[in-house]
């Protein structure tokens, strides 16, 4: 279903690929299909490709790139990136 578009698959493959879950945890297949979902507009996706370019995982680090998708999943009403935008405040990224 992921390969063939289906968003909330996409979504919860990424995650699993993210977590380990029923799969070898591997953060570049999360981030393959994070964006994939993110692209869509799937928030959820959008916030958590977001983490994954503030932490760096799977993806060089890059917090411009991280707070572009926590804007995308903001506008949209994500609970969970206010949080976010706040611990890059907290960690200097905005310096």
């Amino acid at each position: 279903a992921a390969e063939q578009g289906h968003v909330i698959a996409q979504f919860n493959l990424g995650l699993m690929y993210d977590n380990g879950n029923g799969v070898r945890q591997d953060d570049e297949k999360a981030v393959y299909w994070y964006r994939k979902a993110a692209g869509q507009g799937l928030a959820e996706a959008q916030n958590n490709l977001g983490l994954m370019y503030f932490y760096g995982e799977g993806v060089r680090q890059d917090r411009e790139k991280a707070v572009y998708w926590y804007c995308k999943a903001a506008e949209q009403g994500h609970k969970d990136v206010t949080f976010n935008l706040f611990l890059m405040l907290q960690s200097g990224a905005c310096e």
